[in-house]
């Protein structure tokens, strides 16, 4: 019987070897990786820190005024402002400065805690300030910060006179719903409604399909790339191609605004006055291009063939596929909870106030109904309408737009309570000239005591309400804030805002 010899032999030097140089290919990037996310977390961590650092200088400076030595100078001296805010090693050794640069004054860098505060006061609206924080230490680096306040436009802003919380429903719209509405009409259409719109779309295309076919004509109705094509005719090829938001054939590219509805409503429960405010944006989706083919086949009776004929045609959508205009309601609930504007127990609401940003590139509609349930229970009602200016828009590009915007408001009193309106619709607020446009005076129905404008110098305005409101110019600056670091000179960090000043 043969017995089996056990090997005991080790590894060979060569096989060491080569394990050993495998080994070392393997872990020498694996290393190479984790130093490289070392160090980029450091500095991940360190632009976080500083980061914070510039966020806190900026709203320090936003709350102090630009102009005016009281905002600038007192604040900008060692021992105030910035050291009571930031405090420990980080502002060690830093020096501040703030220097301003006025065309009209003849001034370049001129330091502020060297001129008086009438002079302040007096600097032509042109003056760019530039405020310096010179030397703040974080992870044993020095950094410079600079602040540059450039002046913008000027701004008639109308501000409620004897405010009241228990009698004054103000309303505050917020641009940021404007900017995103676009990005939310794309959701609304292609993600949060994608199943029900995806099975319109293909029938709709279904339809034309039908439409087009007969006995000798076969339709197809597709999207391509030019190698791939896509039957959307099929809803689920439609829900995973088409509204595919990563793919090529994405139809969300395909939407565009076409109005916003801005809607009040003011009732009475039987206990307390309430307020409800409802945005909403229409939007359309056309556009959109896919490809018909029909393919005919034609009998010769003389050969007994059959003669097969194909012709394509790109066709594009447009917005009746869909039913025509779709909307979808901001998300207002962050600033008015439950869309309330105002809710009160006492014993009686007096005002409304609306201000609200012109959407010059849409159908700007208002309605405000004062519902009957006020009816007996509330006598007279004012409204206040009132256009701000866009921060992002130049005097000459506000003009331009104003010259053409005719928003669509309306007020509906259904209340035996007498309706005063007061508004600015009527004023270009680019330029404060009177606007051409009859049409954007808002109409009112119902018992009413009258539309007012607030240009006050027509004599009209809220001098009919007595204390309602009043008229402030102001003056916007952009904000631009930057943190260098001082041994290379680079860029680490920067942030835009706008602080808006009065100069009444």
């Amino acid at each position: 019987m043969l017995s089996k010899r056990k090997d005991n032999r080790g590894m060979t030097l060569v096989e060491v070897i080569i394990a050993i140089t495998i080994l070392g290919l393997v872990a020498v990037p694996v290393l190479q990786s984790l130093t490289t996310s070392m160090v980029y977390n450091s500095k991940a961590r360190v632009r976080q820190e500083l980061t914070l650092t510039a966020e806190s200088i900026m709203e320090s400076f936003k709350g102090y005024g630009v102009s005016g030595k009281a905002g600038m100078a007192g604040k900008f001296n060692a021992g105030t402002g910035l050291d009571g805010l930031l405090s420990g090693d980080a502002l060690n050794g830093a020096s501040y400065s703030c220097t301003y640069t006025s065309s009209t004054d003849g001034v370049t860098d001129a330091d502020i805690t060297t001129v008086s505060a009438d002079y302040l006061d007096l600097i032509a609206s042109d003056a760019v300030y530039t405020f310096t924080v010179a030397g703040l230490t974080s992870n044993s680096q020095t950094y410079d910060v600079e602040i540059t306040a450039t002046p913008g436009s000027k701004l008639d802003v109308y501000v409620p006179e004897d405010a009241e919380a228990t009698r004054d429903a103000v309303f505050k719209g917020d641009k940021e719903w404007d900017t995103k509405a676009l990005e939310n009409a794309k959701t609304d259409f292609a993600e949060t409604n994608k199943s029900s719109n995806a099975s319109a779309l293909a029938a709709h295309f279904d339809g034309v399909k039908t439409g087009l076919e007969d006995s000798s004509t076969a339709v197809e109705i597709f999207v391509t790339d030019g190698t791939d094509e896509y039957d959307i005719t099929d809803s689920s090829i439609v829900e995973n191609v088409v509204f595919d938001s990563d793919g090529n054939f994405y139809i969300g590219n395909y939407v565009s605004l076409c109005e916003r509805n801005i809607d009040f409503n003011v009732k009475y429960d039987g206990s307390s006055y309430i307020v409800t405010a409802e945005v909403e944006f229409g939007y359309e989706v056309s556009g959109y291009p896919y490809v018909v083919r029909e393919t005919t086949k034609t009998y010769d009776k003389y050969t007994g063939d059959y003669t097969k004929n194909i012709n394509e045609s790109t066709k594009t959508l447009n917005n009746t596929a869909m039913g025509g205009t779709m909307y979808y309601t901001v998300d207002i609930s962050t600033e008015y909870p439950g869309g309330e504007v105002y809710s009160n127990t006492a014993s009686g609401l007096d005002r409304l106030y609306v201000y609200y940003y012109p959407e010059y590139s849409l159908t700007d509609n208002m309605t405000i109904t004062v519902d009957s349930s006020l009816s007996g229970s509330m006598d007279d009602f004012e409204c206040y309408i009132i256009k701000q200016r866009a921060a992002n828009l130049t005097d000459a590009q506000t003009t331009t737009k104003e010259s053409g915007y005719s928003p669509n408001v309306s007020v509906s009193n259904v209340s035996t309570a007498n309706v005063v309106v007061f508004h600015n619709l009527d004023i270009n607020i680019g330029d404060s000239s009177a606007t051409t446009s009859a049409s954007a005076i808002p109409t009112i129905s119902g018992t009413n005591g009258g539309v007012y404008s607030l240009d006050t110098s027509t004599g009209l305005g809220f001098m009919y309400a007595g204390n309602g409101l009043t008229d402030n110019e102001t003056l916007s600056y952009a904000v631009t804030l930057t943190v260098t670091r001082q041994s290379t000179g680079g860029s680490v960090t920067s942030m835009e805002s706008t602080v808006i000043e009065g100069i009444d």
